[in-house]
C-alpha cells in the first residue's frame, strides 16, 4: 500500500473513534437529554399540524344596500368564520388597505378615501343604481393575511320620511334648561326602504334649539337661550315631530341635591377622604322633572379642607373632591332657591 492511501486509511479509523467517544458521551449523558429532544419533536410535530388543521376565517364586507341621497356611507370590512366550524378562532381585522375601489357610475356615487385609504366612504350624489366594485388586503391581530374582491350593487335615494325620537327616557314635551344639549335619534326612508347616511342639509330642525351636527342618524341639537316652547321636526312632514320645551333659572320652583353614594353614616351620605364623589342637583318646573339641564347653579363650601367646590360643571353633576376627614358642609344655590348638604368625608380603612 502506497503511502498516501495510508494516510486516508489513518485519518478514517480516526474519524470513526470520534464518533464513537461522542456517541457514548450522550449514552452518559442518559436518557433525559435524549427524551428532552424527542419531546421537542413531538411538540413541534403537533404544533404545526395545529396550524395545519386550523380554519381561518373568511374576509368580509358589509355596506349598506340604500343610500340617502345627499349623504355618506362607510364600507365596514369583518372576518367570518364558517357556521359550525369548531377550527376556526373569530377574530377581527387589525388593519387594512383598499387597493381598488371602482364605481360604474360616478354621478351616482362619488369615492372618498380616507387617510391612507385605509377607509372609504360613498357619497350619494344623485338618484339611482350603480355597481362598486372593490379589492381590499386586511391582517388580523396575529398577522394572517387576507385578500378579496367585492361587488356590491348600491341604489342611491331621496329620504322622504324622517321618524324622531328623543335619545334618552322622558315624557313629552321634552323640557329641557337653556343652554342644554340633547340628542335626537333620526330614521330616514325612502320609497318604502330604510335609508343610510346623513344627508346634508339633514331634513330636520327646531324652534327653539339649533342642530349642531348630525352623525349617524343621531342630532345633536342644543337649546336656545331663552324660555320657550316649540318642536323638533322633519322639514319633509310637520307631522314627524316632538314637542319641546325650555325653560330658564325663573321657573324653577325647587331644588333639591342627592349625593351619588350607596354609603350613608345616620343620615348623611358617607364618602371616603382624598377622593370625589358627584352631587347631582334635582330641579323640579311647576310640577315636572326636566330631561336635562345646565342651568348656573352655584356650588360653595364652608369647610374647604373637607372638600373643594367644583370648577367645571357636567350634566351628570358636580364633581366634588374630598380632602381630609370631617364635615363636609356644601351650599347649593340657584336665583332665589338655595339648600344646604353635608357629607360624612372619614378616612378609608
Amino acid at each position: 500500500m502506497r503511502e498516501g492511501e495510508l494516510g486516508m486509511v489513518a485519518a478514517e479509523l480516526a474519524l470513526m473513534k470520534s464518533e464513537q467517544a461522542v456517541a457514548r458521551g450522550w449514552g452518559r449523558l442518559g436518557g433525559v437529554a435524549g427524551a428532552l429532544f424527542g419531546v421537542g419533536l413531538v411538540h413541534c410535530a403537533f404544533a404545526g399540524e395545529e396550524e395545519r388543521s386550523r380554519t381561518l376565517p373568511s374576509l368580509t364586507l358589509q355596506v349598506a344596500e340604500h343610500a340617502a341621497l345627499g349623504g355618506e356611507i362607510g364600507l365596514n370590512l369583518g372576518l367570518a368564520c364558517p357556521p359550525a366550524d369548531t377550527r376556526c378562532t373569530p377574530t377581527v381585522v387589525s388593519d387594512s388597505t383598499f387597493e381598488q375601489v371602482t364605481v360604474d357610475d360616478p354621478t351616482v356615487f362619488e369615492i372618498a378615501y380616507e387617510a391612507n385609504a385605509s377607509r372609504v366612504n360613498l357619497r350619494a350624489k344623485r338618484e339611482g343604481v350603480a355597481k362598486l366594485q372593490i379589492t381590499v388586503t386586511a391582517h388580523d391581530a396575529e398577522h394572517h393575511a387576507y385578500r378579496d374582491t367585492f361587488t356590491r350593487t348600491l341604489d342611491a335615494r331621496a329620504t322622504d320620511r324622517v321618524e324622531l325620537d328623543y335619545r334618552g327616557t322622558c315624557d313629552t314635551p321634552l323640557l329641557f334648561g337653556t343652554g342644554t344639549s340633547f340628542e335626537i335619534k333620526a330614521k330616514l326612508s325612502g320609497r318604502g326602504a330604510p335609508l343610510t347616511g346623513d344627508p346634508v342639509p339633514f331634513p330636520a330642525s327646531s324652534d327653539v334649539a339649533k342642530l349642531d351636527r348630525a352623525f349617524i342618524g343621531i342630532l345633536s341639537f342644543k337649546a336656545q337661550g331663552t324660555a320657550g316652547a316649540g318642536k323638533v321636526q322633519s322639514t319633509l312632514d310637520p307631522m314627524d315631530a316632538i314637542d319641546v320645551e325650555v325653560f330658564d333659572s325663573s321657573q324653577v320652583t325647587a331644588l333639591a341635591v342627592s349625593v351619588q353614594t350607596t354609603n350613608r353614616l345616620g343620615d348623611l351620605p358617607l364618602v371616603a377622604s382624598n377622593s370625589s364623589f358627584t352631587l347631582r342637583p334635582e330641579l323640579t318646573v311647576g310640577t315636572r322633572k326636566p330631561c336635562d339641564e345646565l342651568l348656573p347653579i352655584k356650588v360653595t363650601t364652608d369647610t374647604p379642607t373637607v372638600c373643594t367646590p367644583p370648577q367645571t360643571r357636567k350634566s351628570s353633576g358636580f364633581a366634588i373632591k374630598t380632602g381630609e376627614p370631617g364635615l363636609c358642609t356644601l351650599r347649593i344655590e340657584l336665583g332665589s332657591l338655595r339648600v344646604t348638604q353635608s357629607v360624612e368625608v372619614r378616612r378609608n380603612g
